[in-house]
């Protein structure tokens, strides 16, 4: 039986024979329900085809944390990419109700069909959308082999420590969490927790949630990478605004694998902590 390292050495050479093979998809079964991926994402789709899972263990130590309402089984996805959140968590039934965003069209269509595959179609909305701080149109540039590095783009990014500025753009639509909430789209009075996971559009994401996070009831899980947010345009200050003003504490999640409770005034001192294009998991508390 081949280990990891194995698996991972033999799904490259797959990747570098796909183009002559004309294979582009694979589904394989993860130790959380089956998965179609794409072989050409190194990242999400190789760690699902060689180790079963992607970020599972990462996302249970969120509910250490969090304490959800026994009352609410709505989740929102944002930034879903093909379900590696959402069809675990519906899965383990932790929701009953999750609502799934997913702007770029080939993840969202291995989203769409890792759902029914599943037969999860009566648990989780797939929304083929960006959420940010504005309705409309909106440039999205495209990682070659990262496909959970795909990001909106808010302005000229210069060469980056991706090479960001020779990735391929496309246009994608973006929304609201408020807007979302108001079309009907998201019971928001049945979410438990909201998860943002968005290559540094999380204060775009938090901006556009106005009226969500005046409710100050649902906990939120986010990732916190400074130059990710630091690309987005909005200033450090005006995020830690945002998140100094609509809740309590907050639990940083280690790189380590540690945790620590820390009052929300701390929040800026993260940025300094983050150097670089280091990062981590955010869990905030009203």
């Amino acid at each position: 039986m081949l280990d990891v390292q194995q698996r991972r050495h033999l799904l490259n050479l797959i990747a570098q024979a796909a183009g002559e093979l004309r294979m582009k998809r694979i589904v394989c079964e993860t130790n959380h329900g089956d998965f179609m991926v794409d072989i050409k994402d190194t990242d999400i789709g190789h760690s699902l085809l060689a180790e079963g899972e992607y970020g599972y263990r990462e996302m249970l130590r969120f509910f250490d944390y969090v304490h959800l309402d026994p009352q609410k089984h709505g989740f929102v996805d944002i930034g879903a990419n093909i379900g590696t959140a959402s069809i675990p968590l519906a899965l383990d039934g932790r929701f009953t109700t999750i609502a799934a965003f997913e702007p770029d069209p080939n993840n969202f269509h291995l989203l769409d069909y890792n759902v029914k595959i599943n037969k999860l179609g009566n648990v989780i909305k797939p929304f083929n959308l960006a959420l940010g701080s504005r309705q409309g149109e909106v440039e999205f540039e495209l990682s070659a082999d990262n496909f959970g590095d795909h990001r909106v783009r808010y302005k000229d990014p210069g060469a980056g420590s991706y090479n960001e500025a020779m990735r391929r753009r496309i246009s994608v639509t973006c929304a609201t969490l408020d807007a979302m909430v108001e079309k009907s789209s998201i019971d928001i009075s049945n979410v438990a927790l909201i998860k943002s996971d968005t290559q540094g559009s999380e204060g775009h994401v938090l901006k556009g949630a106005q009226n969500v996070l005046a409710r100050r009831a649902i906990p939120w899980v986010i990732e916190f990478w400074p130059y990710g947010l630091d690309r987005s345009g909005i200033p450090r200050e005006e995020i830690a605004a945002i998140v100094k003003g609509n809740f309590s504490t907050f639990v940083e999640l280690k790189e380590d694998g540690t945790a620590k409770q820390n009052m929300v005034e701390q929040f800026p001192e993260l940025f300094a902590r983050y150097d670089g294009v280091r990062w981590c998991n955010l869990v905030l508390l009203p």
